[in-house]
């Protein structure tokens, strides 16, 4: 039977061994196509450009291109 600790010591451990084994990376390589999917936010996302602008600013040599698909009342 488990102590009344034990539970509360696997819970409390558990978090920090599943977040160090997931770690996702995005790697961008040469031409490749960023599309942006979703709802409203995607599609207000265009006005501005900042998301396109970060990215083209801080990897220069990959050519991205990018293609917003954000439709209103659109559901993933």
């Amino acid at each position: 039977m488990l102590t009344p600790s034990l539970p509360i010591l696997i819970l409390a451990l558990a978090p920090h061994a599943t977040a160090e084994s997931e770690t996702a990376v995005l790697e961008l390589e040469q031409g490749d196509r960023v599309c942006l999917l979703g709802n409203a936010l995607a599609e207000r996302m265009q006005h501005d450009g900042w998301l396109e602008t970060l990215l083209q600013v801080r990897l220069p040599d990959r050519e991205l291109t990018f293609r917003n698909l954000g439709f209103s009342g659109d559901e993933l």
